[in-house]
């Protein structure tokens, strides 16, 4: 995506659960491909139709005080990201 002549980059969630190895994905994307704040999560609510999107940036900081939960059907370790939470800019 374009936007002011800048590149962005956005990954598309259909939930706020965020599995640990994507997130070190998206890491080692932004540092190979990405400057500033140009890489997004946006998280869509099906049921409300509703977006959310937060830089990647402040979506690392915020994970230090958020619990790490396991998937029940395949153990893999994920952060259940608050979107509600209006510190996001």
């Amino acid at each position: 995506m374009e936007y002011k002549n800048k590149l962005h980059y956005v990954e598309v969630k259909g939930t706020n659960k965020l599995k640990l190895d994507d997130i070190k994905t998206y890491i080692q994307f932004y540092k190979l491909f990405c400057k500033d704040n140009s890489f997004q999560i946006a998280f869509v609510n099906i049921r409300t139709v509703k977006v959310k999107i937060i830089n990647l940036l402040n979506i690392i900081k915020s994970i230090k005080n958020i619990p790490i939960k396991r998937f029940q059907n395949d153990n893999k370790q994920y952060y259940e990201i608050p979107i509600d939470n209006t510190t996001y800019k």
